[in-house]
């Protein structure tokens, strides 16, 4: 009897954790919630502790590259943990390119350096810890008519890095010496 009335604790407690915690909405829903206007996504990457979601704005000058970074909870949907906006403006006019970065937020996601690639000459982008001079990997992501890099700085060491724009033939055309 004991061991009945275990089960039916532990069962009735299993079920309340799924209801409390089960939302079932996908990141797609979950979106709108975010922007109040309609945005084109880009790009979704995953990554093992969630997903980062790059979009823009429909209709509007695409001067902003933004960003949402969401959790998979335990049993479905997903959690918004940060969002953001980053002016690419200004980069793309002044080196063909425009970067950010987002630091490591509580092991909730690796942290993480970004942007778009406005310079047709640029095939390339490379990302260089300065500390050790040890090159991160990058990621070039083509979407419609957008290039955007991204590159994941889970063993990074220190604040310093340098993003290096190369050609199709591997020749250096960009470096741009930043800071996280």
């Amino acid at each position: 009897m004991k061991i009945i009335n275990r089960v039916i604790l532990v069962t009735a407690a299993l079920i309340c954790f799924v209801i409390i915690t089960y939302s079932g909405e996908s990141i797609e829903e979950m979106l709108p919630r975010i922007q109040d206007k309609p945005i084109e996504v880009l790009h979704e990457e995953e990554f093992d502790q969630g997903t980062i979601v790059f979009y823009q704005h429909v209709g509007l000058k695409n001067e902003d590259l933004s960003f949402a970074y969401f959790r998979k909870r335990l049993v479905g949907g997903y959690k918004l943990l940060t969002s953001g906006t980053q002016s690419v403006s200004s980069g793309l006019s002044h080196h063909g390119v425009s970067f950010t970065d987002m630091a490591e937020m509580n092991g909730e996601f690796p942290p993480i350096c970004f942007g778009l690639i406005g310079n047709e000459e640029i095939s390339d982008v490379k990302v260089i810890e300065k500390r050790r001079n040890i090159e991160q990997a990058t990621e070039i992501i083509k979407t419609n008519d957008k290039r955007f890099w991204i590159c994941e700085l889970e063993n990074f060491q220190g604040t310093e890095w340098t993003l290096i724009g190369l050609d199709e033939v591997g020749e250096e055309i960009l470096k741009i010496e930043t800071n996280i």
